[in-house]
């Protein structure tokens, strides 16, 4: 085997192998991405939930499902409560962080805390729309054009590597 064969077919070797892995990683990723969101708790599912849990036998699964059926509303409201108040106190976290900040990193909590409400009401709704962006690295949008993040982050750099004091 000359030299310029052997050359050509550790190439390729390598090629396929970094495609391989490549397609792995990448699975490995969209794996997650692709899941739908878990459903919203109904009292239904609330005592399926527990059900699948104790695995009861027929002459316990009228009882059980009676009682963990009454317990369920005791639980919503708590959760609920919980719900308020932990926005309650990111609520009072953003007023307090807003003097401080820069317009850009109160944009960039705005944007965030509106993509985290997307996702909520599509959990609610069961809309697929506001999935497709989320997590997304800066970059170009669909349009070819690149994305505000992006360009951003673009200039951060470009400004750090003209000697800017940041």
């Amino acid at each position: 085997m000359n030299i310029h064969l052997k050359t050509a077919a550790i190439l390729l070797a390598t090629l396929i192998i970094g495609m391989i892995c490549g397609g792995l990683i990448l699975g490995a990723f969209a794996r997650d991405r692709l899941q739908p969101p878990p459903p919203q708790m109904t009292r239904e599912r609330f005592v399926e939930r527990w059900v699948r849990m104790v695995q009861p036998d027929q002459e316990q699964m009228r009882r059980i499902r009676e009682v963990v059926g009454e317990h369920e509303p005791g639980f919503r409201e708590n959760y609920m409560r919980h719900r308020r108040e932990m926005q309650a106190l990111v609520d009072s976290l953003h007023r307090d962080l807003e003097p401080i900040l820069t317009e850009a990193q109160i944009e960039r909590i705005k944007r965030n805390r509106e993509r985290r409400e997307r996702i909520r009401e599509f959990r609610r709704e069961g809309d697929h729309e506001p999935r497709r962006g989320r997590n997304r690295p800066p970059g170009r949008d669909r349009t070819g054009e690149r994305d505000q993040e992006a360009r951003q982050d673009s200039d951060r750099s470009s400004e750090r590597g003209s000697g800017g004091n940041h």
